[in-house]
């Protein structure tokens, strides 16, 4: 095979347009993203934040929390001659809710604050009569501060309950549309009850109110178009009259963001151009700063607008979008800002600015965005997103392989889904939050989904996807993966445990794949003990936690098998570290494990594959049965060695199940830990080519679902996005199926060379140590050949189907070892 450069695309390249492109934006070490996903609702990134108004959303992250707003800009043509009047908003008093048992309540006007004063709690609620009426049928929440999570419902008087919003960690403002949540459009009155999650869980609601509904038609574009890049935002507009403008929004910093407007036509007479935002909190124009100052909950913001502006405030954007005359002070904690466009002004920029804890920081910030041109910004986020694809490892080939239908998806959709996950996984890099007393830098589980339901000073990072990412990461940036990686554990408390939503381990595979890719044993050792205890814990409670779910002495196969795998990674690193009694130790764990696992996970005389186990409950109520899901109990074949009866177990479950013609395979709920710990076990299995098929269709159907997201399930439509949104996994699940479609393995440690069926391809740019190596595999040949990058060093070694080779920074090209195609005997019968 003659080797050739495999190159990375440019950024600009990437850029999407039409229903399925991406909305979310952010760049390393920003606590700022734009038009962030609510991920609890079934609209798309498209339709969440593209509308005639041309909404730009801002999630913001600090003191541990979540800040979300929505339409922190919006632009509108509003009508000179004013509309008849909309209905007034009705604001809800605090004073008329009332409490459950173990809830501690304070009311002050509006604002509300509950929380579970119980020891013992882990839930807890408030509720209150509302009438829901067609003419506001709009529920707008802005919360303050949060706890554990919040969630709403609503009971009817038929004892029926609704679902409004699950069990949230955001603060900020949320709109629910009651009247269609209902199905009624007559009106009525039902009970509207506020949930805490989580023992000791709180919130603050600054302001409820019942709100007409915003009709976009009124006041925004005739026309509009959008699109994304890793550089910037793109919309363009044409409005009713002949009116017309471009713009974009682009990141200038760390800290600030810019919204360039050129119109390309002024609007007619019959219309004003209107800048506003929502907002929650407290408001006000600086007229010797020229800057809208915002004080969010638990942020600063700021907006520049352009010279000599008037500020006027309305209740909600209906009473704009009738051109009403507002107020000249704010009427309440929640509301709209807006700032009259001049007729002459043929362009402006609205800098913007944000700070944890310095209001005039965040004016700087946005005055010195203001002074930038979205040009020349975008172009030096092009530059930097360019010169992070360059340290990606680039793929030979982008060719799906094993399947009988690609659905569509082609090479080039490949390619772009693989760097677009990249810059996706680094763009995810949180800064230090030195307010909330964490100072490391964390992987967000989804920067742009608001996600913030883990541990205490690093809420942002899931103990399960956070990880996975960690172990990508240190393939473009290793300092900042050991760096996320040594402040998680700095949460790990004395008993072991990790607060947060409790998730399968990866933790010391995470440790083992940075010290195999870095060398480095120092910063292995640097948080042993605390990897020592939380491992010890997990073995222990092998189980989900989150919110008000919590069972004691619940066993989970899914928990299970990740623990044991994660065990034998320990049992490695000890070894490194000289730590003789852990090895033992962690040998005791994993073996009383596997004796559980062969006990609690295998029911019947049949012995058949399941997923639930609880004591004194053989109908595993709390999970509505024991069978649990497909992939989270044949993720169990990844455990080496196992009894050939538990393996054919495991096999008979994935086999009257997986479906090669099915959307991804016949499963549902598909998350890449699971699935590719089952492409693990299959290869295992000496299962290769249904391994091989299995990844393939997981990636294919990344893709066709339009988003990367926590998980993907079948539907009439084609494969749909769960969960959360935008998510690690599906980002990782692209680039991991992308190198074994290349031949190479990262999930052991060192990366590996693996001779999958007909692979014909390489990677270029693997670097491990101080080396950075070049990988060819032609699999139907029986060879691959790896270069070293800097002395053009280059060896062939016979790589047959089922066989693997480990790169290593000192490798010696030994011949490659096949792999394991039959269990290993095991003492667990």
């Amino acid at each position: 095979m003659d080797h050739q450069l495999a190159d990375a695309p440019a950024a600009r390249a990437l850029r999407q347009t039409g229903p399925d492109q991406q909305r979310s934006l952010s760049v390393p070490n920003s606590r700022i993203v734009l038009n962030p996903q609510n991920f609890f609702a079934e609209a798309s990134e498209v339709e969440q934040n593209c509308a005639p108004s041309l909404p730009l959303g801002l999630g913001y992250y600090a003191h541990d929390q979540a800040l979300f707003l929505p339409r922190f800009l919006t632009l509108w043509a509003v009508p000179r001659n004013p509309t008849p009047p909309v209905p007034v908003c009705e604001y809800l008093d605090a004073a008329h809710w009332s409490a459950g048992p173990d809830i501690r309540l304070h009311a002050d006007g509006t604002v509300l604050e509950a929380a579970i004063a119980a020891a013992h709690a882990h839930s807890g609620s408030i509720r209150r009569r509302i009438r829901v009426d067609p003419a506001r049928p709009i529920l707008r929440v802005g919360i303050g501060s949060v706890h554990g999570q919040w969630a709403l419902r609503l009971r009817n008087d038929a004892g029926r309950t609704i679902h409004v919003q699950d069990g949230a960690a955001t603060v900020g403002l949320h709109r629910y549309d009651l009247a269609a949540l209902l199905g009624d459009t007559d009106g009525c009155d039902v009970e509207l009850i506020l949930e805490l999650l989580s023992a000791g869980a709180s919130v603050r609601v600054e302001e409820m109110a019942l709100v007409p509904e915003r009709d976009e038609s009124i006041a925004g574009a005739r026309q509009f178009s959008t699109d994304w890049s890793p550089g910037g935002l793109g919309f363009a507009a044409d409005y009713p009259g002949g009116g017309a403008l471009h713009g974009n929004d682009v990141f200038v910093g760390e800290h600030g963001v810019l919204r360039e407007v050129t119109l390309d036509h002024r609007l007619g007479e019959s219309a004003t151009l209107v800048v506003a935002g929502e907002y929650v909190g407290d408001v006000e124009l600086d007229h010797a700063a020229g800057v809208v100052r915002l004080r969010a909950p638990h942020a600063y913001l700021a907006v520049t607008v352009p010279n000599g502006s008037q500020i006027r405030y309305y209740a909600d954007e209906t009473e704009l979008q009738a051109g009403g005359p507002g107020s000249a002070e704010p009427r309440a904690r929640t509301g709209l800002w807006a700032v009259t466009i001049a007729p002459d002004v043929g362009s402006f920029r609205l800098g913007c600015g944000f700070s944890p804890t310095d209001p005039d920081g965040a004016a700087q910030a946005a005055t010195t965005a203001a002074a930038h041109s979205a040009d020349e910004r975008a172009e030096h986020w092009d530059s930097f997103w360019d010169g992070v694809l360059a340290r990606v490892p680039h793929p030979h080939s982008f060719s799906l392989l094993g399947l009988s239908d690609d659905e569509g998806v082609g090479p080039q959709d490949v390619r772009a889904a693989y760097y677009r996950a990249f810059l996706g996984l680094y763009a995810n890099v949180l800064p230090a939050q030195p307010e909330s007393g964490y100072h490391h830098p964390t992987v967000a589980t989804g920067k742009g989904s608001m996600w913030n339901y883990g541990a205490p000073g690093a809420r942002t990072a899931a103990a399960w996807e956070t990880f996975l990412a960690i172990q990508f990461l240190a393939y473009v940036d290793p300092e900042v993966a050991w760096a996320s990686f040594h402040g998680l554990m700095t949460l790990v408390v004395e008993d072991g445990s990790l607060a947060g939503e409790g998730l399968p381990s990866r933790k010391a595979q995470t440790a083992w794949i940075l010290f195999a890719l870095t060398g480095d044993r120092d910063a292995l050792a640097a948080h042993y003990p605390a990897l020592r205890r939380l491992l010890h814990w997990q073995a222990q409670h092998p189980r989900w936690v989150y919110g008000d779910y919590d069972y004691l002495g619940e066993q989970d196969a899914e928990f299970m098998t990740s623990a044991v795998i994660d065990l034998g990674f320990a049992q490695q690193i000890a070894a490194v570290l000289g730590e003789a009694a852990d090895v033992a130790r962690y040998e005791e764990r994993r073996t009383a494990l596997l004796a559980d696992y062969a006990a609690h996970c295998f029911r019947g005389v049949e012995r058949a594959a399941i997923q639930h186990w609880f004591p004194d409950d053989p109908a595993c109520g709390p999970r509505g049965g024991c069978e649990g899901l497909g992939l989270q109990v044949a993720m169990g074949l990844a455990i080496d060695g196992l009894p050939d009866w538990q393996r054919a177990s495991l096999l008979a479950r994935f086999d009257a199940q997986f479906d090669p013609h099915d959307q991804l395979g016949g499963f549902d709920v598909v998350k890449h830990s699971n699935l590719g710990y089952t492409v693990d076990g299959l290869m295992l299995s000496g299962r290769w080519e249904q391994a091989q098929t299995l990844a393939n269709i997981a990636l294919r159907d990344v893709l066709r679902s339009g988003s990367f997201a926590e998980v993907y399930d079948r539907s009439a439509s084609g494969p749909r996005p769960g969960g959360v949104r935008p998510s690690i996994f599906g980002m990782t699940q692209v680039i991991d199926t992308v190198w074994l479609n290349n031949g190479v393995r990262m999930d052991g440690g060192a990366p590996q060379v693996i001779g999958l069926p007909d692979v014909r391809g390489g990677l270029d740019g693997v670097r491990v140590g101080s080396r950075t190596w070049q990988v060819e595999v032609d699999v139907p040949r029986g060879g691959a050949w790896l270069t070293d990058a800097t002395t053009g060093q280059r060896q062939a070694f016979a790589l047959p189907t089922g066989s693997s080779v480990p790169i290593t920074a000192s490798s010696h090209l030994e011949t490659a070892m096949p792999a394991p195609r039959t269990p290993t005997p095991a003492a667990h019968e």
